[in-house]
C-alpha cells in the first residue's frame, strides 16, 4: 500500500494482459485512466469549496448566502463535469483502441466459449448440419430473460419504495442518522442481490460465456444504480414538495449533506471490503495452522503446504468477481458524474475508492487469490455504453437541477422551465460534441 503515493496509476497493463487476460488488463488500464482524470478533478472541486467556503464566510450577513452559493456551484461545476467527463472518456477511446491494436484482438477473431453448465439436447449445428451440439429452444430462452428481468425490476421497485418509506421518516430532519440508515439500507439490498442475481443468470441458461457476463453484467448495474441513486433523486424531486418543504439553505443543501455523508459512509465500507479479502485469506490459513498444532502429536510445519494445497484457501476472482469490483469502481464515477455538482467535495471520495482499489485488487490477486482463467474481450465491453449512459444522465439531471433550482428559473411557469433543461442538454451536448 505504500504505492497509494504513486500517483501516476502506472500499470504494467501488458504483463496482466499475458498473464490474467484482456478483461481484466483492460479493467486495469481503465482503472488507472480515470484514476488520473479523477485527480485533476478532485483538485478543482477542492478549490470550488474553498472559494464557496470563503465566499459563504465573508457574505455570512447576506440574507440566503448559502442557498445563493449552492445554485451558481451546480451550473458552473455542471458544465465543468461535463467537459470532464467527455475528455476522460476520449481519453479511454484512445488508450482502449491502443491495446486492442497492440494485442491484435478483435471482434472476429474471438471464440465463443460454450458454458460447461449449459443444459440443451444435441441437434445438428444451423452453421453446420453435419455437427452436432447442444441447444436450447430459443422461445424458452426468451422466456427465461424475460421472466428474470421482470424479478430484477420489481425488486428494483420494491427498493425504490423503501427508499421513499426512507424519506417520508427522516423529511423532517435529515442529520447524520438518516444517512447512516440509507448507506445500512443500501449495503443490505446490496448484499442480498448479490445472492440473487447469479442465481436468476444461471437459470437463464447461457449458451456461451460472453452471454451469461453480459446478462449478469447489465442485472447488476440496473438494480445497483436503483439502489444507490434514487435516494438521491428522490429528495431533489421530492423533498421541496413536502408538508416540511426546503429549510432557509435551500433544498440542495439537504441533498448535498445526504450525498456527502452516506457517500462518505460507502466509500469507506468499499476500502474495508477490498482490504478485508486479504485479511481473510491470512485468517483462514493462520486458524487451520493453529488447530493442526493443537491435534498434532508431532511437531507439524505449516510451511511445507505444497502451492496447490496453499491456493485451495485462496479466494476466488472469477466472473462474478471482477464485474463486483468494476461495478463498484463504476457507481462511484455515477456519484461524480450525476451528483458532482451539488457536493464537488464527494470527488475526493471517489478518488480514494479508485486508489485504494487500483492497489488492493492487484495485491489480492497476486497474494491471496486463486489464478482466475484468462478471458479475453474486446475493450471493457459493456461498461463503455454504461459509462456513456451515465453522461448522458448527468447532462439531462444537471439541467433539471438548473430548471429548478437556479434564480433564473425562480418563479417561472413549467413550460419555460422544461424549454430550461431542453436548451442546457442541447449546449451541452455541443460542447461534448466540441471537446
Amino acid at each position: 500500500f505504500r504505492n497509494l503515493c504513486d500517483l501516476t496509476f502506472v500499470q504494467p497493463v501488458c504483463m496482466i494482459q499475458e498473464y490474467f487476460g484482456s478483461r481484466l488488463a483492460f479493467i486495469f488500464a481503465w482503472n488507472g485512466l480515470y484514476a488520473k482524470c479523477l485527480l485533476c478533478l478532485s483538485l478543482l472541486s477542492l478549490v470550488v469549496e474553498v472559494c464557496a467556503g470563503w465566499h459563504k464566510y465573508i457574505h455570512s450577513e447576506v440574507e440566503h448566502i448559502e442557498r445563493t452559493v449552492n445554485r451558481r456551484i451546480v451550473f458552473a461545476f455542471s458544465v465543468s463535469i461535463t467537459i470532464w467527463g467527455r475528455v476522460a472518456y476520449n481519453l479511454w477511446i484512445r488508450e482502449q483502441e491502443y491495446f486492442i491494436k497492440l494485442w491484435d484482438i478483435s471482434v472476429d477473431g474471438m471464440q465463443q466459449t460454450v458454458r460447461p453448465s449449459f443444459q440443451g439436447e444435441s441437434q445438428p449445428s444451423p452453421a453446420d448440419r453435419n455437427v452436432m451440439e447442444k441447444q436450447y429452444p430459443a422461445h424458452l430462452s426468451k422466456w427465461r430473460q424475460m421472466c428474470s428481468a421482470g424479478i430484477t425490476i420489481a425488486f428494483c421497485i420494491f427498493v425504490a419504495f423503501i427508499m421513499m418509506l426512507w424519506q417520508n421518516m427522516f423529511q423532517d430532519d435529515m442529520n447524520l442518522v438518516a444517512s447512516i440508515v440509507l448507506a445500512v439500507i443500501i449495503t443490505i439490498f446490496s448484499l442480498l442481490y448479490d445472492i440473487l442475481v447469479p442465481i436468476l443468470t444461471d437459470w437463464e441458461n447461457h449458451k456461451f460465456q460472453s452471454q451469461y457476463y453480459d446478462s449478469f453484467l447489465w442485472k447488476q448495474f440496473l438494480f445497483q444504480s436503483v439502489n444507490r441513486y434514487f435516494a438521491f433523486f428522490q429528495l431533489a424531486v421530492k423533498q421541496r414538495y413536502t408538508s416540511v418543504g426546503c429549510p432557509a439553505e435551500g433544498c440542495l443543501a439537504i441533498i448535498r449533506m445526504q450525498l456527502v455523508t452516506t457517500l462518505a459512509i460507502l466509500s469507506a465500507t468499499r476500502i474495508f471490503e477490498v482490504m478485508l479479502a486479504s485479511l481473510m485469506v491470512r485468517f483462514k490459513i493462520w486458524l487451520e495452522d493453529y488447530f493442526m498444532k493443537r491435534s498434532a502429536k508431532h511437531e507439524v510445519n505449516p510451511d511445507e503446504r505444497s502451492f496447490v494445497e496453499l491456493q485451495s484457501k485462496f479466494g476466488e476472482s472469477r466472473l462474478q468477481e471482477q464485474i463486483q469490483n468494476m461495478l463498484q469502481l463504476v457507481l462511484s464515477l455515477g456519484f461524480v458524474l450525476l451528483f458532482g455538482a451539488v457536493a464537488p467535495i464527494i470527488v475526493p471520495f471517489c478518488l480514494a475508492v479508485f486508489m485504494v482499489q487500483l492497489r488492493a485488487t492487484a495485491f489480492v490477486l497476486l497474494k491471496y487469490t486463486k489464478r482466475t482463467l484468462p478471458r479475453q474481450q474486446v475493450g471493457i465491453g459493456l461498461w463503455r455504453w454504461i459509462i456513456a449512459v451515465l453522461m448522458q444522465g448527468s447532462m439531462l439531471f444537471n439541467g433539471f437541477l438548473i430548471a429548478v433550482y437556479s434564480d433564473l428559473f425562480e418563479g417561472m411557469p413549467m413550460i419555460t422551465k422544461m424549454a430550461g433543461v431542453v436548451l442546457y442538454v442541447l449546449c451541452m451536448q455541443l460542447v461534448s460534441f466540441i471537446v
